[in-house]
């Protein structure tokens, strides 16, 4: 979406402003090693209340599908 924005707004004069977080507010999604081998993964249960995917996605405008989801596997 930033790179659409620049290749419209550089064909005009009017003056914009840009922000563009790099980082991923949720990264990282993993622990270090010597923690994960505490906790088997085989009995650990993941809540029913879980969503796999964000329910809200096209109402909040994501843009190009890019979710948390996107960023990392499924569990």
């Amino acid at each position: 979406d930033a790179i659409d924005y620049l290749d419209a707004s550089k064909k005009t004069d009017n003056p914009f402003f840009m922000y563009i977080a790099f980082n991923a507010p949720h990264d990282p999604r993993q622990a270090p090693k010597k923690y994960v081998d505490m906790y088997p993964t085989d009995k650990i249960k993941i809540p029913a209340s879980f969503l796999t995917e964000h329910p809200y996605g096209e109402q909040i405008g994501s843009g190009k599908g890019l979710r948390d989801e996107k960023l990392a596997p499924f569990p």
